[in-house]
């Protein structure tokens, strides 16, 4: 019993390792990607009419159309 507790402590710290160390990657990719996005807006031009709003899902963006 003294082996099989070690075995799954050892896969477990594996595991939440491996899981850390994916997670700082993933962090770093969208604080890069981010910074890239910030440079790409455009001006509004003097005549535009219409604003289209991306929200997902429509129910998550209510509360700010009732505004």
């Amino acid at each position: 019993m003294n082996l099989a507790l070690m075995i799954a402590a050892a896969v477990i710290v594996i595991f939440a390792a491996a899981y850390g160390r994916g997670n700082t990657a993933r962090a770093a990719d969208d604080a890069k990607t981010k910074e890239a996005d910030m440079g790409a807006v455009e001006k509004i031009p003097a005549n535009a009419k219409a604003a289209y709003f991306a929200g997902g899902c429509f129910w998550g963006v209510e509360y700010y159309f009732d505004k």
